[in-house]
């Protein structure tokens, strides 16, 4: 695990325990906390003695699907607290952020399920190597739903700015930082990925630093502006 790795997972259960009283107090901010503690959750998952542990005791992929299910819970989440913040005194529609999500969610299950608890990993292979073109779709429907959340939060967030008190201004301006930064960090892997599913021997790469550091501001931009 890199710094960042490190510094993302030990940022995210502090404000995940830090947030914990509030969240029992205040129904309006257990969005938000649901949200971290996903997060939280899903990074436990991308620890790489996790991740070795799992494939190699299960010799299936059970740590990418319980990561991927456990992020977009959590920026489902994030997406029902904006738009709680938003709504005020009347009462929340955040309803309707969870049934696409199920569908999604269900959707990438089934997908694991198929292949035999694979994802990325080619037909007949039980460690990690070439990713199979399954595991591409996969990894587009993922990054889609994530994107979509992020970038509606991020919109509604932005929206809100103009519209609050100074200093809450200044926390949404950090938080639609942090979420725009989301956006940017899984489209490049989006787009990284569908390059090598249209064209099988393009081997298009991510691009480490650029993954890394806006993954770094998007965890920062969130947990500092809310």
């Amino acid at each position: 695990m890199s710094i960042v790795d490190w510094a993302a997972l030990v940022l995210l259960w502090s404000v995940t325990l830090l947030r914990l009283s509030s969240a029992r107090r205040s129904h309006r901010h257990r969005p938000l906390w649901g949200a971290f503690f996903w997060l939280a959750i899903s990074r436990v998952f991308s620890a790489e003695p996790v991740v070795a542990w799992l494939d190699a005791t299960t010799r299936m992929e059970w740590a990418t699907l319980c990561r991927h299910l456990s992020g977009l819970t959590a920026a489902t989440c994030l997406l029902a607290y904006v738009e709680v913040i938003g709504r005020g005194s009347r009462i929340s529609r955040t309803y309707w952020a969870w049934p696409p999500a199920v569908i999604v969610m269900t959707a990438l299950t089934v997908m694991f399920a198929v292949r035999g608890g694979r994802i990325y990993w080619v037909d007949g292979a039980y460690a990690p190597g070439l990713t199979s073109t399954a595991g591409r779709v996969y990894l587009t429907v993922f990054d889609l739903w994530l994107m979509y959340c992020l970038g509606v939060a991020a919109w509604m967030s932005a929206g809100y700015v103009r519209l609050a008190a100074p200093l809450l201004r200044l926390g949404l301006v950090l938080s639609t930082i942090g979420m725009l930064a989301g956006v940017l960090n899984r489209g490049h892997v989006m787009v990284v990925n569908l390059i090598n599913l249209l064209w099988a021997h393009a081997r298009a790469q991510e691009w480490a630093l650029f993954h890394r550091a806006t993954f770094l501001l998007c965890v920062v931009g969130m947990t500092a502006g809310t």
